[in-house]
């Protein structure tokens, strides 16, 4: 009975406040997740775009990788162009001088043949003006009075 006489002497406590509360905070927690969700967007966002810079950075990563690639080759073929050209140029100039050499030395020769003509020339036309001369004389000598003139 003491049981029954303090359950119907029950009075309810006054919770009013705490219904207050509960009501502020419920307040609190929709504002919050209003903010939250606006972060969440945020940080999509900032997500996304982060996601599309770094695909994009790869791409260029790629892209300069290949321009890189590229270039060495292009390089190493402007390179081996060079060694021929410098090959080419290097057998060239041999052979220019190899042909200046002969060059020379034809023309040493052919003044020397001509040097060595004019000097038989000259020695046939001294031995020939002496022995015309020789015999000038000694058809004077062999007759003084027949050249008196």
């Amino acid at each position: 009975m003491d049981m029954k006489e303090q359950i119907q002497e029950y009075v309810a406590p006054d919770l009013s406040e705490f219904d207050k509360s509960l009501a502020v905070m419920a307040e609190d927690m929709k504002i919050v997740k209003e903010t939250v969700g606006v972060f969440k967007e945020e940080i999509i966002i900032i997500r996304d775009s982060v996601n599309d810079s770094v695909d994009m950075m790869r791409d260029t990563k790629h892209d300069l990788r290949d321009e890189i690639i590229r270039t060495e080759k292009l390089l190493e073929k402007v390179e081996n162009d060079i060694d021929k050209l410098e090959d080419e140029a290097t057998a060239l100039m041999d052979r220019t001088k190899t042909d200046a050499r002969n060059m020379i030395n034809d023309a040493n020769n052919r003044f020397n043949d001509k040097v060595s003509g004019l000097e038989g020339f000259v020695k046939r036309e001294l031995n020939t003006l002496e022995e015309d001369l020789n015999r000038k004389l000694q058809k004077s000598l062999d007759n003084p009075l027949a050249n008196r003139n």
